[in-house]
């Protein structure tokens, strides 16, 4: 049994880095083998852990549903959500174990900056429009084939569908509030307060 496994955990911003290196994880020991910051997925959510150059085997969702999510035509798994308690931190770790390319890293911490942040967050925009956009017109397309009694739509189609779900409820819910947490992270080393004023993205 792991440190992560019999430390209890609850929700909230977590120093994933610090949590690893307690638990005898550094960059560049199994399960993080590869630090290729350059080819993280572009709208893989800022933060320490980061996946780069899958294979795409595709069981990171299922072993951390609340924070791995696959991208269109199978082009590799990325995290959408950074864990936020220890239970997700080791559910996490269970993916980065079995990805057979070794591409999870987590020292994300080193490369992001509060000005990098908010350059990300301000870059996803148009995506999160797209998204939106395309469930609104697959929500009316299903909602049509079930007034016509026509066939509903088939895999793949919903399973990206649900990969991408769960990305735009993180992006439009609190996504935001996190990204000022981490700014306010990085740029003082400590986890923020409820005293503490988080900074504007």
């Amino acid at each position: 049994m792991t440190l992560l496994q019999e430390r209890q955990w609850d929700d909230g911003f977590l120093d994933v880095q610090q949590e690893l290196e307690t638990a005898g994880l550094r960059p560049g020991r199994e399960p993080f083998l590869e630090t290729r910051w350059d080819l993280r997925h572009p709208l893989a959510v800022p933060g320490p852990i980061y996946v780069a150059d899958d294979d795409s085997c595709g069981c990171g969702p299922d072993l951390a549903p609340n924070n791995i999510a696959q991208g269109d035509n199978c082009d590799g798994e990325f995290v959408f959500r950074q864990p936020s308690s220890l239970f997700e931190l080791g559910q996490i770790l269970e993916a980065a174990e079995v990805n057979p390319v070794n591409a999870y890293a987590m020292d994300g911490n080193g490369h992001w900056t509060p000005d990098l942040v908010r350059s990300w967050w301000a870059s996803i925009q148009p995506e999160r429009k797209r998204l939106r956009d395309a469930f609104q017109r697959a929500h009316a397309d299903v909602h049509r084939r079930l007034e016509t009694r026509e066939p509903l739509p088939q895999p793949p189609w919903q399973l990206e569908f649900k990969h991408w779900r769960r990305w735009l409820r993180y992006m439009d819910g609190p996504a935001e509030v996190y990204l000022r947490r981490y700014c306010f992270f990085l740029a003082s080393g400590r986890i923020a307060s409820p005293l503490d004023e988080l900074p504007d993205l």
